[in-house]
């Protein structure tokens, strides 16, 4: 459940850039985010230890952060598309 779930959910991160006209730069920081949390997703199905379920809920918190940060960067700083 943890990585249908980590799918689901950078997918669902993705859609503000066509939904929400999110520049390329949402776009490229939302790709790398989720590329990251995906890798520790996936390992954390892998291994399934206590400590790489904490990782990965430590870099939870680091994955919503980075994605406020890049819309607040992206809607206050760059010109999104029209």
């Amino acid at each position: 459940q943890i990585a249908l779930y980590s799918v689901l959910m950078v997918a669902l991160s993705l859609v503000f850039f066509a939904v929400a006209r999110m520049g390329l730069v949402f776009l490229a920081g939302a790709i790398l985010l989720g590329a990251m949390f995906l890798a520790q997703a996936f390992l954390m199905w892998r291994d399934g230890t206590d400590a790489r379920a904490v990782r990965l809920y430590k870099y939870s918190i680091t994955y919503l952060t980075g994605l406020f940060a890049l819309i607040v960067l992206d809607v206050a700083v760059f010109v999104p598309l029209a």
